[in-house]
């Protein structure tokens, strides 16, 4: 059993411990507890119902001490030294000694300081622009010469690419050009049988005789352009034989043609120039070139004569050597072979004594094919007549040297001519 004295004991260390409860519980249930809301009573016959509330979540609440000290710092941390200051030295007033607000006014006052004295100091000035130097005939000249030389290499450059483009290019469209013009076989038999030579420019004559009132160079370029024409016309009659040379035309849009040019390759002609020299009456010496225009190089240069004098008229003088230059304007080497054997008086073997020039034969030969090809236009055509024409051609070429080109060209029309009348 328990002694008196033990139930005493433990009934007042009891109640001790369920005050100290109450006392601490009450303010907690006073923040949670929600008043219970009752439903209204519904009238008629249906039962009172109760509907449970929902439990309201617990949320902090401030004393005014600490709202005020939150608000201080607030303005401290914002830069609003002053009204932080005046907060904390109010609460410090409040609470003398507070651990809270006598740190919070030193920091407020001695940040409020720091910005009045940086606010009141003076601004660093600017250290001066250093002077610059006035720009001097040499430094500018300098300074222009090296801009023109930099623009001016640049635009060098440029011009020599584009050069050696126009170059490769123009080297490309010549080489087309001749194969075009020179194949032979597959499918160029069925555009022409055998290649075509280059054409003729006929260029001026200088006329150095003296002689103003006879003008000898005109006479050279009319008979060798007569020459050349009836030679096309004897062995080659569809290629073109002399043409005219172009004349510069820079009105309207011709300058576009003239920049072309630079691109396209030159014609594909030989240009023959010039100079008769002699005396007033003869003896006259002709100088021809040749000079081809694709490769842009003189190829053929002859001086022929001295031809004419006393008793020979000056223009018939004229016409011989003009007719001789034919053939160096043809083929050089064949025009060799023949002054070779007209110096030398030869005459092919087996045959009498010549009476024409190797430069006369070739001559009626051109005469007597061309009569042969006008003789085989007309229709109907006399077949006999035609017949007798290529053989006198062919007795004239007997004067020719066995060797010449120019002998095989004329060969070679007679043949075709002979197999069209057969």
């Amino acid at each position: 059993m328990i002694s008196p004295r033990r139930r005493r004991f433990l009934t007042l260390a009891l109640l001790t411990l369920l005050a100290l409860t109450a006392l601490f519980a009450s303010p907690a249930l006073a923040q949670t507890a929600a008043p219970a809301t009752a439903t209204p009573a519904a009238t008629g016959t249906f039962a009172l119902t109760r509907t449970p509330a929902p439990t309201p979540t617990a949320t902090p609440t401030l004393t005014m001490r600490q709202g005020q000290l939150l608000l201080a710092q607030t303005f401290l941390d914002g830069g609003d030294y002053a009204a932080a200051a005046k907060l904390f030295a109010a609460l410090a007033e409040q609470t003398p000694g507070d651990p809270t607000a006598v740190p919070g006014l030193k920091a407020a006052l001695g940040a409020q300081a720091t910005a009045t004295a940086a606010a009141s100091a003076p601004k660093p000035t600017a250290p001066p622009p250093a002077p610059t130097a006035a720009p001097t005939f040499g430094s500018t000249f300098g300074r222009q010469l090296r801009d023109f030389t930099g623009t001016g290499l640049a635009a060098l450059v440029f011009i020599l690419l584009l050069y050696l483009a126009s170059k490769v290019i123009r080297w490309l469209f010549v080489q087309l050009r001749e194969i075009w013009w020179t194949r032979t076989g597959g499918v160029f038999d069925r555009i022409r049988k055998k290649p075509i030579p280059p054409g003729y420019y006929v260029g001026d004559f200088a006329d150095a005789t003296g002689e103003p009132s006879f003008p000898g160079g005109k006479v050279v370029a009319q008979v060798l352009t007569e020459n050349l024409v009836q030679w096309h016309q004897a062995v080659m009659p569809d290629a073109p034989a002399v043409e005219p040379a172009p004349s510069l035309d820079l009105s309207g849009m011709s300058w576009v043609r003239l920049l072309w040019s630079w691109i396209l390759p030159p014609p594909r002609v030989y240009k023959v120039t010039g100079a008769l020299m002699g005396q007033k009456n003869g003896p006259y010496e002709l100088a021809v070139s040749r000079t081809s225009l694709v490769k842009n190089r003189v190829d053929v240069s002859q001086t022929l004569g001295p031809a004419g004098g006393a008793p020979i008229a000056p223009e018939q003088a004229i016409r011989e050597l003009a007719t001789k230059a034919l053939a160096w304007i043809l083929d050089p080497s064949a025009a060799a072979a023949m002054d070779a054997t007209e110096g030398a008086k030869l005459t092919p073997k087996g045959l009498a004594p010549l009476s024409l020039t190797p430069t006369q034969a070739m001559q009626e030969a051109m005469r007597l094919v061309i009569l042969a090809r006008q003789q085989l236009a007309h229709a109907p055509a006399n077949k006999t007549a035609v017949q007798g024409s290529l053989a006198d051609a062919e007795k004239a070429l007997a004067s020719l040297p066995a060797d010449s080109s120019l002998r095989d060209q004329l060969q070679a029309a007679i043949n075709e001519l002979r197999g069209r009348v057969r």
